[in-house]
């Protein structure tokens, strides 16, 4: 088995550490917008009672499709990055 370098190994553990600091960045930007969108549906709502859309908006939008993930998934890879 070859021997990795030291400066490999520093190398890959800085990576991971940004890596780690990016999905945590991502994780917080991810349930920002999900806070924010739930808000401005709220207020849509109490504003027009008889078009409410949070619950089937989120449920056929947002839930289902998140362009950054789910919460767990970027729990999961943050757990898996941590060094």
């Amino acid at each position: 088995m070859k021997k990795v370098p030291e400066s490999d190994r520093e190398q890959v553990k800085h990576d991971l550490q940004s890596l780690y600091i990016e999905l945590s960045m991502l994780r917080d930007y991810s349930s920002l917008n999900y806070t924010g969108f739930s808000k401005i549906l709220k207020k849509h709502d109490k504003t027009l009672p008889v078009l409410k859309m949070k619950r089937d908006y989120f449920k056929a939008n947002i839930d289902k499709r998140s362009v950054f993930g789910t919460q767990d998934e970027l729990h999961r890879l943050q757990v898996r990055t941590q060094v």
